[in-house]
């Protein structure tokens, strides 16, 4: 029986990734302890986690191994485009390893407001691609010009951010998520690399523009990230949004020291033995110490 619902976490290779998703289950579970959290693993992720980190999640899945190669070689950004096969759940929240949630909501509340959505992704604006003239700097992923003529597609192309997805079992969003992969493993325009292959984001970015499957709302932002999102008092954020983010190769200190005090309050709280310490990923993740 599938289960209802729940969150999905996905820590893949590295350990770092195993302990920042152990950092934020147990922020969810600082406030929720009955929701479902299913983590999906490969390799050394879990090698250094403690049973009681361990306990933080509900079930674990190992992740099999062509949702993250392509080509001969392990591409983990590819996973997330799998998420439609890698959920347990009718209805899925998938954040990203590399944030953490605020001690202020229960998740259960979210997904209690999208009781009349299908789908949405955190997204910061679009750009019509029915414009005869658009900008060939708009996405940091692709010359957008590319897209509306290599993809036939006039839809809208958006500034989509990955860390945040929610949907429920559609036919729809099975075909969505079945694109972007299709669009991850044969990209049709040139992409700038990341992660040693392109983002996941231009997938989903594509995907979305062709089929015209949008998020439920415009410049949604559920996870705050200081380099995109405005500069605010730090009560305005914790209130504002559900979590954040120290997604990126090189973080500011100040914002990996609020990522790691919340982590050790949350952490003493539910009687957790430590937290994991974050760092920059560009210290310890060989996909990104090219960039």
């Amino acid at each position: 029986m599938i289960a209802e619902r729940g969150i999905v976490i996905i820590a893949l290779g590295n350990p770092q990734y195993g302990r920042m998703a152990a950092n934020l289950a147990a922020s969810i579970r600082y406030k929720d302890r009955e929701v479902n959290i299913h983590l999906v693993y490969s390799g050394d992720a879990l090698n250094h986690l403690t049973d009681q980190h361990k306990s933080m999640f509900s079930t674990f899945a190992e992740c099999p191994k062509e949702f993250y190669t392509k080509n001969g070689k392990e591409v983990f950004l590819k996973a997330k485009t799998c998420i439609y096969e890698l959920s347990p759940f009718e209805e899925t929240i998938l954040f990203d390893a590399d944030m953490i949630c605020f001690p202020v909501k229960p998740i259960s509340q979210m997904f209690d407001e999208f009781r009349e959505v299908d789908f949405t992704i955190q997204n910061r604006g679009f750009c019509e691609l029915s414009k005869d003239e658009l900008s060939k700097t708009y996405s940091l992923w692709c010359d957008i010009n590319e897209v509306k003529k290599v993809y036939q597609t006039t839809g809208r192309f958006y500034q989509l951010a990955s860390e945040f997805i929610y949907f429920k079992r559609t036919e729809e969003n099975q075909k969505y998520f079945s694109l972007a992969r299709e669009v991850f493993d044969n990209p049709k325009v040139k992409a700038t690399e990341f992660g040693m292959d392109i983002p996941d984001e231009l997938a989903f970015d594509i995907a979305s523009a062709v089929l015209a499957h949008y998020p439920h709302k415009d410049n949604y932002v559920v996870v705050y990230w200081s380099i995109a999102d405005k500069q605010m008092q730090w009560t305005d954020i914790l209130h504002k949004y559900w979590g954040y983010s120290i997604g990126g190769n090189v973080i500011p200190e100040s914002t990996l020291q609020r990522y790691n005090q919340l982590a050790q309050s949350q952490a003493r709280g539910l009687g957790l033995p430590f937290h994991y310490k974050a760092y920059n990923k560009k210290t310890w993740n060989k996909q990104r110490q090219s960039k």
